[in-house]
């Protein structure tokens, strides 16, 4: 019994013992297995940081390629700077030699494409984009990136595999070693089922994900092509207007230089004034259209280094000559500081003049009466140089110095901005020191003044200095008006009051001079100055330009319409932008008209007359038009650069209508020809100009088509009318073959008139003197047919793909006529919308026939045009 006892006992403390190891084995297995999940979870994080901070390097990478700003540089080093840590953190925990070889080729890889990101970086800094591009191009197709996400892959899902395995463990782990032991088969086996689920699971989830980063990264070529493209074709495009434009400029300066040269006759001093401030804003425009160009040559890369033997100190002093009118007219002391050994150096002397012109011009234009600039030349080295352009004018505050070298960018609200210009100055100061090896600095406070300083590189030259003057007779830098602020006239008669609120001192005085006639003007330089002068004296109507200084044209009427003593006062903006958004913005601010530049004397004299002659009536259509809500678009670039080439070619405009109708008095013959000639450069230029500003009414607004019946002979017969005189210049006469009777069909008729005006201006423009143009209406079957034939063109087969693209113009070295490849490309927009067909049918013998075909009962008229067409229906 004793034994018995005794071997019980023994059985018992046996299988206690055995209980109590088990229960111990159990405990400090969960919490091992609680520890390699916290471990496990340590070692996903730091993969998954690894990856992202790849993922954030090449998202700044490109962020910098964009905007290179220092910041997404410095953020680059920051975020490279982690990885080799994430990545030791990952060896600290490995568990295995397969991770261990997959975490080294980890480490191996991603300093590779780290580095090669810094190298795109330093491209771009150094060089530009132009040479980034193709870096960040080749990163992107590197095999590197896909064999880094598939160890990424891997390694994840590797360690997913363990932590989940944990998990099993510590949830399956039963409370007694006898299940333990008997499970143990069964874990082992459903063990080595789950991996190799798993393996097989990993193997297609590899491959799925191999498949997506080859499409990923075939999308994202076929994307940066496109961009690439697009980019090229904008360049391109600025580029041959730019040019296009200097051509009739030139043909303009020449001739005006002459007459005020008293080459062609004696002028009346009237006269000589109006050539002035014809030629004051040619030369604007000019360097404007130089700025334009200079911009889309350096986007293109087409700027070659021409160094040549110069002499540093008489070159300087050949550009400053030309600012001698300016400074002193507003009585600025131009001092120089010149090494006292003129030395000849290798430098190229079109970027040299760039950069020195841009500053000064800067200097001049921010320096007020009776201050000074002072340009300094010194040599710091054996090739180094610094030019440096100080002035004593409004400074800069220091959040905007940055601002100030970006392109199209400049320090105050283009709605409000004191000055003139489309900010590419700086900006082209930066990127033509970048060619001469140098950089740029500022040193600025407000109120003070500014300090510019360019930092060369130029090699002193042992050849003697070619001549450093240059072709010139006027002055090429724009000159700067005495500002004369009129107060009350001292006309007190019974004319209306009209005040004229114009920041452009030019302009005003000839908005002043059109007017006297018949009421008196009194005239602000800007909005504040016009609110003092309602306030003082309440004017019957307001004359306002929307972009002035300290408060813009838009402000002005705000402040006028909320005030009751004066919101029935008619104000009538005065503006170069005519896109919707900009209209929106001066309807809701209460403006009861708006007047487009370039204007005519008689459009200008008959608003204001019906203004004045009917003010409740332009009232009740300000409310309408005050009903329209709609979001409103920043301005871009190409408002501010139409504002300013609009306001220099309407004072030259006006000046030719005047001269030509013999108001200012008789002229010479010879100067009445030049004039003349002048005034069809001038044309051309406003047509260039217009088609400037459809280009971004098209990139930012679409129309409403105004569906009604409409008589496609009536229009036809109308536009036929007015080509009448253009027709006739060639010995043309348009013959009509109107079918009677023709069904009228659902359309926009201003936009069908649109359409045959490019059609009939194309046959007349292209079409030989006394040769034969017609336009035919006829119906066939269910649809209108409307042909226009001139037979003085051939369009050949290869022609004819691109005949309707936008901005095509022709064949290389087949271009006969100037124009802007945008005419039949409207024709086309139009003819699709209203679900019609337009077809090209050209042959040697006879001629060209542009054929338009529209449906008569269209049920598939589209609701909106993808353009604004410009109110006067012209031929771009």
């Amino acid at each position: 019994m004793e034994t018995q006892l005794t071997t019980g006992f023994g059985v018992m403390l046996g299988l206690a013992t055995f209980m109590f190891g088990a229960f111990f084995f159990i405990a400090s297995t969960s919490i091992n297995n609680e520890l390699k999940i916290e471990k496990r979870h340590e070692y996903l994080a730091n993969l998954r940081a690894t990856r992202e901070a790849m993922y954030n390097a090449e998202s700044l990478t490109r962020a910098f390629l964009l905007e290179p700003q220092p910041k997404y540089a410095n953020e680059v080093n920051t975020v490279a700077s982690t990885i080799p840590q994430h990545i030791q953190n990952l060896q600290s925990n490995i568990t295995d030699w397969y991770e261990t070889r997959n975490l080294t080729r980890l480490n191996d890889i991603s300093g590779k494409r780290i580095n090669a990101l810094l190298e795109i970086i330093h491209a771009r800094k150094e060089k530009g984009v132009s040479a980034a591009l193709p870096l960040m191009r080749a990163y992107d197709e590197s095999d590197e990136r896909n064999i880094l996400q598939t160890l990424v892959s891997r390694l994840e899902a590797s360690e997913q595999e363990h932590l989940q395995n944990q998990r099993d463990e510590t949830r399956n782990v039963i409370p007694t070693t006898a299940w333990v032991f008997s499970l143990l088969g069964l874990f082992v086996f459903s063990g080595f089922f789950y991996l190799v689920r798993r393996m097989y699971s990993g193997i297609s989830y590899r491959r799925h994900i191999e498949d997506e980063a080859a499409r990923k990264a075939e999308e994202l070529s076929k994307l940066n092509e496109k961009l690439i493209q697009s980019e090229r074709i904008k360049s391109e495009f600025v580029a041959t207007v730019s040019h296009e434009l200097r051509t009739p400029l030139t043909l303009i300066l020449a001739p005006l230089e002459s007459i005020l040269a008293g080459d062609a006759g004696k002028i009346s001093n009237e006269q000589r004034g109006h050539m002035n401030t014809m030629h004051n804003n040619t030369v604007r425009l000019l360097q404007l259209i130089s700025g334009l160009l200079d911009f889309s040559r350096l986007e293109a890369g087409r700027i070659e280094m021409r160094p040549e033997a110069t002499n540093i100190n008489e070159l300087t002093q050949s550009i400053l000559s030309d600012f001698s009118p300016a400074t002193s007219q507003k009585q600025i002391e131009l001092i120089t500081n010149f090494p006292a050994t003129a030395t000849n150096v290798e430098i190229d002397r079109y970027v040299y003049e760039r950069i020195l012109f841009n500053l000064v011009s800067n200097a001049v234009k921010f320096t007020p009466v009776g201050g000074n600039v002072v340009v300094t030349i010194d040599r710091k080295g054996t090739d180094s140089w610094t030019l440096s352009v100080k002035d004593n004018g409004i400074g800069i505050p220091e959040a905007d110095i940055e601002l100030i070298f970006h392109r199209f960018r400049q320090a105050e609200a283009p709605s409000t901005r004191r000055f003139e210009g489309a900010g590419l100055g700086l900006a082209l100061v930066v990127e033509f020191s970048r060619l001469l090896n140098g950089k740029v600095e500022v040193e600025s406070k407000p109120g003070e003044g500014s300090t510019f300083s360019v930092d060369f590189v130029a090699a002193e030259s042992r050849l003697t200095a070619g001549d450093t003057t240059r072709n010139k007779s006027q002055s090429l830098v724009p000159q700067y008006p005495t500002e004369t602020n009129k107060t009350l006239s001292v006309d007190y008669d019974d004319k209306p009051l009209v005040l004229v609120a114009e920041d452009n001192t030019e302009l005003s005085a000839y908005i002043s001079s059109v007017l006297e006639s018949f009421c008196r003007v009194n005239v602000a330089k800007n909005g504040r100055d016009a609110l003092d002068l309602v306030r003082l004296s309440p004017p019957d109507l307001i004359l306002s330009d929307i972009m002035m200084p300290e408060m813009d044209g838009l402000t002005l009427c705000k402040e006028i319409k909320a005030d009751p003593l004066y919101n029935s006062i008619p104000v009538i903006l005065l503006t170069a932008l005519t896109n919707r958004d900009a209209l929106l913005r001066g309807w809701e601010s209460g403006a009861d008209e708006y007047l487009f530049k370039p204007f005519h004397p008689k459009e200008l004299t008959t608003r204001i007359k019906g203004m004045l002659a009917g003010v409740e009536e332009r009232k009740r259509s300000a409310e309408l038009q005050l009903q329209q809500q709609k979001t409103l678009l920043a301005k871009d670039f190409m408002s501010t650069l139409a504002h300013d080439m609009q306001v220099p070619l309407l004072g030259s405009s006006r000046v030719f209508d005047m001269l030509l109708g013999g108001q200012l008095g008789k002229m010479p013959e010879e100067i009445t020809t030049l004039i003349g000639q002048i005034q069809e450069r001038n044309k051309f230029l406003l047509k260039l100009t217009d088609c400037l500003l459809e280009i971004y009414r098209y990139e930012s607004d679409s129309k409403d088509l105004l569906l009604a019946p409409v008589a496609l002979d009536e229009i036809a017969k109308e536009v036929v009318v007015d080509f009448a005189e253009i027709a006739a210049e060639k010995q043309i006469v348009v013959q009509e073959h109107l079918e009677p009777n023709v069904p009228k069909i659902s359309a926009d008729s201003r936009a069908l008139k649109l359409l045959i005006t490019h059609l009939l201006d194309n046959a007349i423009k292209y079409g030989a003197n006394s040769g034969k143009v017609s336009i035919t209406v006829e119906q066939e079957h269910d649809e209108l047919a409307l042909s226009v034939f001139n037979s003085g063109s051939f369009i050949d087969d290869e022609s004819k793909k691109n005949l309707f693209d936008k901005f095509w113009r022709g064949q290389p070295g087949k271009r006969f006529v100037a124009n802007t490849g945008l005419g039949l490309y409207l024709c086309k927009r139009i003819v699709d919308a209203h679900g019609g067909i337009i077809e090209c049918l050209s042959d040697t013998e006879r001629g060209t026939t542009l054929k338009v075909t529209l449906p008569v009962n269209n049920k598939k008229v589209a609701t909106k045009l993808s353009f604004v067409p410009g109110d006067k229906a012209e031929t771009k």
